[in-house]
């Protein structure tokens, strides 16, 4: 089936832009952001959270979430993360399945971003490419690009927190944790069983957690019988460890609004002309039950390995 991309209303934003294959639709503000507001199977519901706070909002100086997948500076700083992005984005159509978001320059951090999105043809496959860029400045900065998605609320996050060891490392510590000052282990919204840590979203939650994991290449989210994931393509690794957040690679946080799966990506100058860049793949697969058990968790990259997704 042949991708389409079209301009709908959503949300209150006149302007979208939507991916579609008929399996998956994916669509992207164009008023303000970029976001990726809506990612889910055609004609159910959006896996990721919608903040009605924000539904329709433009302009302004205030940094609004929005909701969705968008795109930070790592490491998180209040002025340069916080970029209010409130403004009418460029939309670049690459290919037939494929289209380019490009911000506009964002006042309180003069900073550029990009979200390029190419749409499988048949299943449900999305290519993410992120790009940081900060037009007319030669002063250096060393940062990450920081790929942030927003899930609706009511599911599980997972992700690995240890590799399996080989007979030649067998001896070495196979995994890492970052915590911040907020993170309490304590908090039942946490399990660790299997080499894998599970973070649930509570509704009735009354603070935030969030964890940080240095050697996972993936993670997903389970809610209410789909189970949504995205990943680093499996053969790259790191040229050198990163300094952010304790050498974080996947990034669970969760509130009482949502949770969050998030991706660093490894760190570069940013300058005029260049600026750091990552790549994340999403599926999304109909499960109709948490996987639990330590073969069921070690078996879920052989979901998207094979791309046997809808």
């Amino acid at each position: 089936m042949n991708v389409t991309i079209e301009r709908i209303e959503y949300g209150g934003w006149p302007n979208c832009c939507r991916l579609s294959n008929g399996v998956v639709d994916l669509v992207i503000t164009t008023d303000v952001g970029p976001r990726v507001i809506r990612f889910g199977f055609v004609g159910e519901r959006n896996e990721f959270v919608e903040l009605a706070r924000d539904a329709g909002q433009t302009g302004g100086d205030r940094m609004r979430l929005y909701g969705g997948h968008r795109l930070w500076y790592a490491p998180e700083r209040a002025d340069r993360s916080y970029g209010a992005d409130n403004f009418p984005v460029q939309v670049d159509i690459l290919r037939e399945n494929s289209a380019r978001f490009t911000s506009a320059i964002e006042p309180n951090t003069g900073l550029l971003k990009t979200i390029t999105l190419t749409l499988a043809p048949d299943i449900a496959f999305v290519q993410v490419d992120h790009r940081i860029a900060r037009p007319g400045s030669e002063e250096p900065d060393h940062c990450a690009a920081w790929g942030i998605t927003a899930l609706a609320p009511g599911g599980v996050g997972i992700a690995p927190f240890q590799r399996r060891p080989t007979p030649e490392r067998s001896k070495q510590a196979t995994g890492g944790l970052a915590v911040w000052e907020y993170t309490d282990l304590r908090d039942p919204r946490f399990s660790f069983e299997h080499g894998f840590v599970r973070l649930r979203q509570a509704a009735d939650a009354h603070t935030a957690q969030k964890i940080g994991l240095t050697t996972a290449r993936w993670a997903a989210y389970w809610n209410a019988g789909h189970l949504f994931a995205k990943h680093y393509s499996t053969h790259i690794e790191p040229e050198a460890p990163s300094d952010i957040d304790q050498g974080s690679i996947i990034e669970l946080y969760t509130d009482a609004d949502l949770l969050e799966l998030e991706t660093l990506g490894q760190p570069a100058p940013l300058r005029q002309g260049e600026g750091p860049t990552s790549t994340e793949y999403w599926h999304l697969f109909r499960r109709g039950r948490e996987p639990v058990s330590a073969d069921e968790l070690r078996a879920l990259p052989r979901l998207w390995a094979s791309k046997d997704a809808g």
